[in-house]
């Protein structure tokens, strides 16, 4: 009984040779035969799983080899690794992932999403190229595919995300205009995850938006709750949002004391007095405004809003000496600005006593000049 021997270089060897020479001089019988040719069989079959493991197993290497270079910024020798491990295994998962993950990181955009989406073609449970998708495709705005591989994400992903995956589905859905069902939804994402303060910062901002203010308040009142220890923000939020209720003054004031007696940092600080300032200055407490603004300068010298709201009480306060003097403080911090850009700034305010004020002042030392003569029409037609 002949028996064409195969000549790949993989199964010459000597098990191959061995069955080989019983086929060819047995002299057995014909189940002695089968029984010889089922053994051939599993061998063949042994030795193809044995190769293609190994194809695997050196796809993986490079994968991993391609990790370490991607976590030490190597990024040139990350692509080529895992370029190299997709040759070797084109359906490897995680080689595809990270690719994705590289290109997104160079803002290479249309490469990461098409790497992503081979992911999925992979593996449609993959939730970090799901994840990834609703990222791009909210950066491009194209919120309708954003939603679509949110409620994917939402589908397979375990209990302790789900609540997270709510909560970017309601986002989705407000950029939609569908504000009814993002209420519905952040409701959800809270049932899920009731410890997760940035879902109740987002459904405040929501209802906020809404004109729900009584809604909104309870939402940031919760979240100070959860968490009291990084509650100055929120309180902030929660001061400038009732002091435009009349009745809720009081309350207001409150809020921003407690919020600058137990602030550390500078730049909240700083935050905290300039809103107080602008409380005190609605309710025309000059002198009060006067005290935050310049508080809020102590903390914060680069910030140019505190400037120019100290200005307009200053102005009110007929202190024209104290305009100028902040005003060389302004210039020592921020040296770019000069009288007819002070004025284009107050203008956009509609801070009108410092608008007129600095445009004065650029007119003295540069009567022809055009912007200021724009500025003056635009103040005429208003």
């Amino acid at each position: 009984m002949n028996l064409c021997i195969h000549k790949s270089n993989q199964f010459v060897n000597k098990n191959f040779l061995k069955l080989s020479y019983l086929y060819r001089f047995s002299m057995f019988n014909f189940h002695k035969i089968r029984i010889k040719t089922n053994k051939f069989n599993k061998f063949r079959k042994s030795k193809f799983t044995e190769l293609n493991k190994t194809t695997l197993e050196k796809s993986d290497e490079y994968r991993y080899l391609a990790s370490l270079n991607f976590k030490q910024n190597k990024l040139e020798d990350a692509v080529k690794n895992y370029n190299m491990a997709l040759e070797l295994n084109p359906k490897n998962l995680k080689a595809l992932i990270e690719l994705g993950l590289i290109n997104l990181k160079q803002n290479k955009i249309i490469e990461s999403l098409e790497y992503f989406k081979k992911a999925l073609e992979i593996d449609p449970n993959c939730n970090i190229a799901h994840n990834k998708l609703v990222e791009i495709y909210i950066s491009q705005k194209n919120y309708e595919e954003a939603l679509i591989h949110s409620h994917k994400e939402l589908e397979f992903a375990p209990t302790q995300y789900k609540g997270g995956c709510l909560n970017n589905i309601a986002n989705i859905l407000e950029n939609l205009g569908k504000r009814d069902e993002a209420i519905n939804y952040y409701k959800k994402a809270i049932e899920h995850d009731p410890t997760n303060v940035n879902i109740y910062d987002n459904l405040a901002i929501l209802y906020q938006g809404e004109g729900m203010i009584a809604e909104a308040e309870g939402m940031l009142k919760k979240a100070i709750e959860i968490s009291p220890l990084k509650s100055n923000s929120r309180k902030l939020r929660l001061a400038v949002m009732i002091s435009k209720i009349e009745t809720r003054h009081e309350d207001s004031i409150a809020l921003f004391k407690s919020v600058i007696e137990t602030e550390t940092e500078s730049d909240p600080l700083s935050k905290a007095h300039f809103s107080l300032g602008t409380f005190n200055l609605i309710i025309k407490n000059n002198i009060e405004a006067e005290n935050s603004y310049t508080k809020a300068i102590k903390y914060n010298e680069k910030y140019l809003l505190s400037y120019l709201f100290l200005f307009e009480v200053l102005l009110r306060l007929n202190n024209t000496t104290k305009v100028e003097t902040y005003y060389k403080k302004l210039l020592e911090n921020l040296p770019n600005f000069n009288y007819i850009g002070i004025a284009q700034k107050c203008y956009g305010l509609r801070l009108m006593l410092a608008t007129e004020h600095f445009l004065k002042l650029e007119l003295e030392i540069n009567p022809t000049s055009d912007e200021a003569r724009k500025l003056i029409e635009e103040l005429n037609q208003n």
